[in-house]
């Protein structure tokens, strides 16, 4: 129990961690956090932020790595 509790702090960070490069402008942040929405990690599920983390990374010319 107390080992998915530690894991579920860890993800919560990762995500914060991710929003922050995105914010910031980073497309491997933006790429990590529309993978975080999409599964649902650290966050609830948001297929449509997603979507749009991965245009906008894909746009500013992101290869998807």
């Amino acid at each position: 129990m107390i080992m998915e509790l530690e894991l579920m702090l860890i993800r919560k960070k990762a995500f914060k961690l991710y929003k922050k490069a995105a914010d910031l402008g980073h497309l491997c942040g933006m790429n990590n956090l529309g993978y975080f929405y999409k599964e649902g990690i650290g966050t609830e599920i948001n297929l449509q932020k997603a979507f749009g983390l991965y245009q906008k990374s894909a746009y500013l010319g992101s290869l998807g790595e």
